[in-house]
């Protein structure tokens, strides 16, 4: 096996893990918190990825999806999920701060 090719193997390997970070830290906070909303979002140039988590015992009142379908739509996207965990993308980056804040609005 070449350099080259460990090289490309070592890459794939990479991005397959870091497609997985947001829902360890996601299954990780629901460890710690059993109340908790949890909305996180990945941003790179030219797209975001949202992922979103309602704990069980408040998803009668808040679900995922719509709180997805929220956010998403504010950049540009879409998404959706079930009432425990959603997760969607957008097209248009500089909205997350204002994607946040609606949602923020939500909870007040």
């Amino acid at each position: 096996m070449s350099v080259g090719d460990s090289v490309k193997r070592f890459l794939k390997a990479f991005l397959f893990l870091t497609l997985f970070i947001p829902f360890l830290v996601n299954a990780a906070v629901k460890v710690v918190y059993d109340d908790a909303i949890i909305v996180l979002a990945n941003c790179s140039a030219d797209k975001v990825s949202f992922i979103c988590s309602v704990s069980p015992k408040l998803t009668s009142t808040y679900k995922a999806g719509n709180i997805i379908k929220k956010v998403t739509s504010i950049c540009g996207g879409s998404g959706g999920g079930r009432p425990d965990v959603a997760q969607g993308g957008g097209k248009d980056v500089s909205k997350v701060g204002e994607a946040f804040a609606a949602i923020l609005k939500d909870f007040e």
